[in-house]
């Protein structure tokens, strides 16, 4: 989960429990999908060819590679890019972080789910259900 996105699901979970008294809201709940780009690089690979160059990277099923050298910025290998090396331990970390978050209400369940892209499926993350679950009643 970005930064931003993670800035508002907690927004959106303490939105929906606090001031609309909801005791569950969707948007605090953690979507992934499958066949995501993020699974595709590391912070490592991403921060690499930044500092190497800034135009468009390309990659050919195996690795990534930079068409054009030079230019680049290291800032980017200190950027969290949240890449995924694995998709339900992802959701999971991001249900933790949102459960935990001192401004979410205890008692607002929150799930974690994956998308399948090719069935169309919402596949529930078990692990995750059980890391959202109400802390009160």
């Amino acid at each position: 989960m970005s930064g931003e996105c993670e800035q508002e699901r907690i927004a959106q979970a303490v939105n929906s429990s606090r001031m609309q008294r909801r005791r569950r809201n969707w948007l605090s709940d953690s979507i992934h999908h499958t066949n995501c780009g993020m699974e595709l690089f590391t912070d490592d690979v991403i921060g690499d060819l930044l500092a190497d160059s800034l135009e468009t990277a390309k990659f050919d099923g195996k690795a990534w590679s930079n068409p054009k050298h030079g230019h680049g910025a290291s800032a980017g290998q200190f950027v969290k890019w949240h890449t995924i090396k694995d998709q339900a331990a992802s959701v999971v970390q991001d249900v933790r972080r949102v459960r935990e978050h001192p401004l979410v209400a205890k008692h607002i369940p929150i799930y974690g789910y994956v998308y399948d892209l090719h069935s169309g499926s919402l596949v529930e993350v078990t692990d995750a259900t059980e890391a959202g679950r109400p802390l009160e009643t």
